[in-house]
C-alpha cells in the first residue's frame, strides 16, 4: 500500500461557507462590508500611503491617503482612511492635509 492521493484533491466548502461560522457576528458582518467597499474602489487596493497631517481638530486618530496609481481608473484617486482608537464615537470634525502629488480636476469634492 502506498499513499493514495485522492484526498489531496478534496474540496471542502469556501470558509464563508462554513455551517459552523456564526454570520451573525458583528466582526464578521464588519470585515465582511470592509471587504466589499474596498474591493469597490481601486485606490483603496493599491499600496500607495501617504500620511495625513491633522490641520485641525481632535487628536488620537491616525488618518492617511491612499492613493490610486491607474489614472484610467474611474473610482476616486485618493481615499482618506482615518482609524481612531477611541471606546466613544467622536463626532468632532477634522481638517487634513491634502497630498501634494494628487492631482485633481477643477469642480472635484471630498466628502
Amino acid at each position: 500500500g502506498g499513499v493514495r492521493p485522492w484526498l489531496m484533491e478534496a474540496n471542502g466548502p469556501h470558509w464563508c461557507e462554513d455551517p459552523l461560522l456564526n454570520r451573525d457576528n458583528e466582526i464578521f458582518r464588519t470585515t465582511k462590508a470592509l471587504a466589499r467597499v474596498r474591493k469597490s474602489c481601486g485606490a483603496l487596493r493599491t499600496s500607495i500611503d501617504q500620511r495625513a497631517e491633522i490641520i485641525e481638530g481632535p487628536i488620537g486618530q491616525l488618518a492617511y491617503w491612499k492613493l490610486s496609481d491607474d489614472p484610467s481608473d474611474p473610482t476616486p484617486a485618493a481615499m482618506l482612511v482615518v482609524l481612531s482608537f477611541t471606546t466613544v464615537v467622536r463626532t468632532e470634525a477634522a481638517k487634513y492635509s491634502l497630498p501634494d502629488n494628487l492631482f485633481l480636476w477643477e469642480g472635484q469634492a471630498f466628502v
